[in-house]
């Protein structure tokens, strides 16, 4: 039998505490506990419907950071449950921790059409994570079986045109990892609109899709007052497109600023050799992420 730290427990299971304390004690049990141990009391947990969702969805959250093959079938089972919450975080935790994502990703598909936007978001999130992680290979994937793009590419332009504004960005995400020609003209018509995050992720897409329509858009949102996300988005696009006119740019944020690790790592993927200088000083900052990122891109340009 498994010993849990008793006043932890008490306070875990102590259901007149208050919200904040019984997260403090999951959350402290979660770094007590060897895996092992903690794997069977957040199974309980998930699977117990008396608890209120917040708790539940705090315990789906750890087993999926664990990514234990025994929690599998329990997180398979929140999704057809009737709370949107769990249902969505069911996916999220899923999609980060499965070996078996071709089983999945007809369950990621029908969860697109899920009524509550929650749901919708965390499927698009997860299609463009498992879309990405098949492209890039990965050695646990790396017999699976090819993932159906062709059957997510419908239901994910629709999304694109979802009344909630965080399916439409997530839906912009995960079709840049389509491949599909016929992605690129739903997503540039996007260019447009108000949302600097959405045009961020329309403009990313638009690049993994090789379409120049990218650039000028990434340029302009980097002269806006945007969140360093954004523009750290739009730094990345002109990488892929290994835009050389945009080289002073990159140059210019490398200097100063909050975007000088995003500019570094997109020097490194043009690869062009005039940027050699400028990453050679940024090496001797004394913030270590840029020291990192300079270093990988002087690697990718001297070979």
């Amino acid at each position: 039998m498994p010993t849990y730290p008793a006043p932890l427990l008490d306070v875990l299971n102590h259901p007149q505490l208050s919200p904040t304390a019984r997260l403090h004690a999951l959350e402290a049990l979660r770094h007590e506990l060897p895996t092992e141990e903690l794997l069977p009391l957040l199974l309980r947990l998930v699977s117990a419907t008396e608890e209120p969702a917040w708790l539940r969805a705090e315990a789906i959250f750890a087993l999926g950071y664990i990514g234990h093959p025994e929690a599998f079938g329990a997180l398979v089972k929140l999704l057809d449950d009737p709370d949107p919450q769990l249902r969505a975080q069911g996916i999220r935790a899923l999609h980060t921790s499965s070996e078996e994502p071709a089983a999945l990703f007809p369950r990621m598909i029908t969860a697109l059409a899920d009524p509550h936007p929650w749901v919708r978001d965390a499927a698009c999130d997860a299609i463009g994570w498992m879309l990405q992680i098949d492209r890039l290979q990965e050695e646990r994937f790396a017999q699976a079986p090819q993932l159906d793009v062709g059957a997510a590419l419908t239901p994910l332009l629709a999304c694109l045109q979802d009344d909630d504004l965080h399916v439409r960005q997530s839906a912009a995400y995960a079709l840049g990892y389509t491949g599909a020609e016929g992605a690129r003209e739903p997503l540039a018509a996007l260019l447009q609109e108000q949302d600097d995050y959405l045009r961020a992720r329309v403009l990313f897409a638009l690049a993994q899709l090789r379409d120049d329509r990218a650039l000028p858009a990434a340029a302009a949102l980097l002269q806006e007052r945007a969140p360093v996300a954004s523009h750290e988005l739009a730094i990345e696009a002109i990488g892929l497109l290994r835009a050389r006119e945009a080289l002073a740019t990159l140059q210019r944020l490398l200097r100063k600023g909050k975007l000088r690790v995003a500019a570094a790592q997109a020097l490194g993927v043009i690869g062009d050799p005039s940027a050699i200088p400028h990453l050679k000083k940024a090496m001797k900052s004394d913030k270590r992420r840029l020291r990192e990122a300079a270093e990988e891109a002087l690697r990718r340009i001297e070979g």
